[in-house]
Formats: structure tokens, sequence, C-alpha cells
């Protein structure tokens, strides 16, 4: 599961905290249909990366940590570093099938879309578009600027939503398969087998007896 793709920027210049948060202008501000029929703002990527990149003067660096496959959408957990700085956060993407045979399309592809998922929610961790999902920017009185909700969730609103399995959750869960010499395609199958659903589906309460479930398998 385990990937070392890396993108690096260059340079030693200082974080600039208001170019970060800055709004984006509106002409770079699309919208997409989310989950529950919800309209969404979003940014591109490539409007992530030049922030980044003009507001930390390039000293920017993010990489894939882990990735999964599952039965329909790829995972990966992602971190972006800055000036000793580090935020990790998951990104997603549904995987594209063909309409005649319903095999995936590129999994490359779809991997290549989750880690897009992934850098564009880090950035949220800076700062860069929270004003995308209707949060604020405030003094955290050392300094520097703290957002009203640190892990913004892109559809926070339907109350199953709070119960859905964390970031640490899964981080763990990842990280016990790996201790335990779990393949991939093992970890999905013992999530399916017992959940009868994917391991981002699952709710906190269910991450937590998957991980008990992991840690009692022999090493």
């Amino acid at each position: 599961m385990e990937t070392t793709e890396t993108t690096t920027g260059t340079g030693n210049g200082r974080l600039n905290l208001e170019a970060l948060t800055k709004p984006f202008e509106e002409e770079r501000i699309q919208q997409r249909k989310g989950r529950f029929g919800k309209m969404l703002d979003y940014v591109g990527s490539h409007y992530v990366i030049e922030r980044l990149n003009q507001a930390m003067e390039g000293y920017w660096s993010f990489r894939i940590v882990e990735h999964l496959i599952l039965e329909d959408e790829v995972i990966v957990l992602g971190e972006l570093s800055s000036h000793g700085i580090t935020h990790q956060q998951f990104g997603s993407s549904s995987i594209t099938r063909g309409k005649q045979d319903n095999q995936p399309v590129s999994i490359g592809d779809d991997l290549k879309g989750a880690a897009s998922d992934c850098l564009k929610k880090c950035a949220t961790q800076f700062g860069v578009g929270l004003h995308l999902y209707g949060l604020e920017i405030k003094p955290n009185g050392n300094g520097g600027k703290e957002s009203a909700n640190p892990q913004p969730e892109e559809e926070a609103e339907p109350e199953e939503q709070s119960h859905r399995v964390t970031n640490a959750q899964m981080s763990k869960i990842f990280q016990v398969a790996k201790q335990k010499g779990i393949p991939q395609n093992q970890l999905i199958k013992k999530i399916r087998n017992r959940f009868s659903k994917s391991l981002y589906a699952l709710t906190t309460h269910e991450a937590d007896e998957l991980l008990t479930i992991l840690e009692d398998v022999p090493a």
C-alpha cells in the first residue's frame, strides 16, 4: 500500500499567511454536484499549486504516504509539508468504468484524481480556500492564524457524516495492516465480509471494531 511518489518544491522563503488565506477570484471558482445533490464550490488543483508556490515561495513538498484501491473508489493518504509544518489528509476518487464492459478504464488516472483531491484537502489545513467552505481565518494568539474549523468536511450537513471514520482511524488501520503483513486485497475482503461496505464508508464505531480485529491478527 505504500508509495514513495513525491512532488517537491524548491527554495527557502518564508510562509506568507496572507497569501495562503486570500480568497480565490470568482472566475477561478467552479461548481460540481456533491454526494447529496448539493452544489459545491471548488478550484482546480493547478490554482492550489500556484497559491502554494506564491505563499510558500516554492518551499513545500507533497507526497502520497499510502494508497488503497477499493471496489468502487481509490483512497490515498497524502502529506503536505512546509517550513517545519506537516498536515495529512485523505483524498478519494471514484473508479471510472467502461460503459460496455464495466471494467476500470485507468486506475492510474483514478489515483491521480485522488491525489489531486488529497493535495487540495491538505492545503486547506494551511488555510488555502477555506472561504469555499464558509469558514474564516482568525488569529491564534501566537502571531499566526488558524481556521475556525481546521478540518472542514466536504459535506458536513447530514448527521451521519459526523460519524464517518476519521483520518486518525484510517491512518491507524493502514499502519496496523502493514505491521501485520495483511495484503491490500485481504484487508478489503475483511472489511467487505464484516461490514458490507468500503473502508471509506465505515463509521467511527466500525473503524474501532476493525482495528480491534486487525490488532488480534498474529504478526
